[in-house]
């Protein structure tokens, strides 16, 4: 469930900050691997993926 909620909130910061991203060098991949990383294991450790899942 938690993979759902984060998930949405990137989706939705993605859409919010499109407008922004396409004037700039910054791009919506860029933004969902930068929030991947950010709630990975590395950092919030919100997201706990493993090869068994």
């Amino acid at each position: 469930m938690v993979l759902v909620a984060v998930f949405g909130v990137a989706l939705l910061i993605a859409v919010l900050l499109s407008g922004l991203a396409a004037r700039t060098v910054l791009s919506t991949s860029l933004l969902f691997l930068a929030g991947g990383a950010l709630v990975s294991d590395g950092f919030l450790g919100l997201i706990h993926i493993t090869p068994d899942r």
